[in-house]
């Protein structure tokens, strides 16, 4: 059968792949809920806990090291160990990304994701 958008393309097909897509996406979402990544600075000082999907789940200063330190230098450990871990979370997610897209990957960059 011959279909109007050329190549052969079914678009019946195109359905079902969109839907797996969808059901795929949605199952990495909750896969990403669940991965626990965990960063740290000032030698294990200031920890800072994450999920997979960046959501920041504990922060946790040593009360002797905030008491001992510059209140800006604490501020400015605090802020890399988040921007770090925030990184990881992005590069799980487009990671994770990637992999349930399949066969779409290629077309994620023409929407602004790169992967």
């Amino acid at each position: 059968m011959n279909f109007p958008f050329g190549g052969g393309i079914n678009p019946f097909d195109m359905m079902q792949q969109a839907s797996q897509l969808k059901t795929k996406l949605a199952e990495m979402k909750t896969n990403l809920q669940k991965i626990e990544l965990t960063e740290s600075a000032a030698d294990g000082k200031i920890v800072v806990v994450s999920t997979g999907d960046g959501t920041i789940k504990s922060i946790t200063i040593d009360p002797d090291y905030y008491a001992a330190t510059d209140s800006k230098l604490v501020m400015d450990e605090l802020q890399s160990v988040v921007n770090r871990i925030l990184t990881r979370a992005k590069q799980e997610s487009l990671t994770h990304l990637k992999e349930a897209a399949g066969p779409f990957a290629s077309m994620l960059g023409s929407l602004g994701v790169d992967i």
